[in-house]
This record gives structure tokens, sequence and C-alpha cells, in this order.
């Protein structure tokens, strides 16, 4: 079984791109990891990528420091770069987002400036939404 669940904080606004294969948008999450030894937070950060109407319903939906929760899975592209070097690269190809508000009091500027654009769990209501999905709040 391949699945991952994180939720975090987008670095920037998705970036969506034409392929052979269709539509493609790419984006990334910070994930916050709790404090080191020392006290010192910690982040991870994950390169994600999502296909056809997911990718352009993420383009419309979602910028640059709303708090996501993504749901997908672990896939490992393999290439080659221009040198010859043989390269690996994990990402997570998303199978549904879905935009949250944090436990705790707005710290961004994100949160600060559009606390109705980023919609809890509770007010989220995929049927009436303009991100097109089955019902139960999970996009195609």
């Amino acid at each position: 079984m391949n699945v991952v669940c994180i939720s975090g904080r987008l670095v920037e606004s998705p970036k969506i791109f034409k392929a052979a294969l269709g539509t493609i948008a790419s984006l990334s999450i910070a994930v916050y990891m709790g404090k080191d030894g020392k006290g010192v937070k910690r982040t991870s950060f994950f390169r994600c990528v999502t296909f056809d109407v997911n990718a352009i319903a993420a383009c419309a939906k979602c910028q640059k420091g709303m708090c996501v929760q993504i749901v997908g899975e672990l896939y490992q592209d393999k290439y080659f770069t221009k040198d010859g070097e043989k390269r690996a690269d994990v990402q997570i190809r998303i199978k549904s987002i879905m935009p949250f508000q944090p436990f705790y009091p707005p710290t961004s500027d994100y949160d600060k400036n559009n606390p109705m654009e980023n919609p809890t769990y509770e007010n989220w209501d995929p049927e009436v939404s303009e991100i097109p999905g089955d019902g139960d709040g999970n996009m195609y």
C-alpha cells in the first residue's frame, strides 16, 4: 500500500503547465516537524504534482501560504541529467487536496488577510464549491 497524508503550508502558489500527457500542476508544501533536541524548529519540504482536473482546481483555489491537507502516493522519478548522470527524485502524486484552518492563531499574512479564504472542514462544501469533486471532498 502506498498512501501519504500530510498537512502544511504551500511554499508558493501552484504552477501549471501543459505536457504531452495532459495538464500538470506542481507545488511544494512545508510541513512543521516539531523541534529538535536544541529547541530549533524543523520543517520538511515536499514536492508534489497533480494532473488534469485536479491540476486546474489546485491552481484556481490554492495560493502561497494556504494550509492544505494532501493525500496521495509516493512516486520515484528516475532520469538522466544532460551530463549523463543517473538521478532519482521522490515526489507526492496528489489524489486529493483540501484546505483547512489550523488550530493555532493565524500567524501568516495569508491567514490574517484571508480568514474566509482558508476554510475549515466544517464550512468546506465541495458540492457548492468551484473545485470539482466526488461529493465527499475528494477531487477527481
